[in-house]
């Protein structure tokens, strides 16, 4: 993660939840998920499509972050 040094020297609150966070989006770089451009904001379903969920279920509620929280910190269990 020292390679997240860069981007938190700027964005040092993302940067602090994603460093204390012990989900595995934690150990990530952030050029990870935010390499094609400064600034850019992936979704969920950029990576994940639906993930564990049935398609269904997923339209049904829209936003992953209304279950999951934030992506730095998730709340889920077992992750």
């Amino acid at each position: 993660r020292a390679e997240n040094n860069a981007c938190g020297g700027c964005h040092d609150g993302v940067y602090n939840k994603s460093a204390n966070s012990v989900k595995k989006h934690g150990l990530l770089r952030c050029v990870l998920c935010h390499a094609y451009e400064h600034g850019n904001i992936p979704t969920c379903r950029d990576c994940h499509n639906f993930g564990p969920h049935k398609q269904s279920l997923v339209e049904s509620f829209g936003v992953c972050a209304d279950c999951h929280g934030d992506p730095h910190t998730l709340r889920l269990e077992g992750y």
